[in-house]
């Protein structure tokens, strides 16, 4: 049997772990935001796929309607809408070179940084602006 006076180390400890352990849940968001951060990923590289067909179909065909579907230069086949929300990404053209790319993501982005591994362009909350070139 453990004696008394050396009951309060067990709780001592005991009560330093749960202490760590929430402390570390606050810290770094939990397994919520660790989803939450994997969801927004995939976004961010659908609209990575996305910026390179759109500058894969500026290059061959000299176009920017927002059509995105694949071609015979450009047979890519982007995912057109978000997976875990079924809700389509916005695509539209902004200028003859230009062309908005839009998800909704959970979590916002960090201060006056871009998404990083997403297209490089001009961020606007949820939207980047792209420039496409052209041949």
């Amino acid at each position: 049997m453990i004696e008394p006076r050396r009951n309060w180390v067990i709780w001592a400890i005991a009560g330093l772990t749960l202490a760590t352990m929430v402390g570390g849940l606050i810290v770094t968001g939990g397994p919520g935001q660790g989803r939450k951060e994997r969801r927004d990923h995939v976004r961010l590289n659908d609209l990575a796929a996305l910026f390179d067909q759109a500058r894969c179909i500026g290059a061959s065909e000299q176009r920017n309607d927002g059509d995105l579907s694949a071609t015979a230069q450009c047979p890519d086949e982007p995912r057109l809408a978000d997976p875990y929300t079924d809700e389509p990404y916005r695509i539209e053209p902004v200028e003859d070179r230009h062309l908005r790319l839009c998800a909704i993501f959970e979590l916002p982005a960090d201060g006056d940084r871009p998404r990083y591994g997403g297209p490089h362009g001009e961020w606007d909350g949820h939207c980047v602006v792209i420039q496409l070139k052209y041949d």
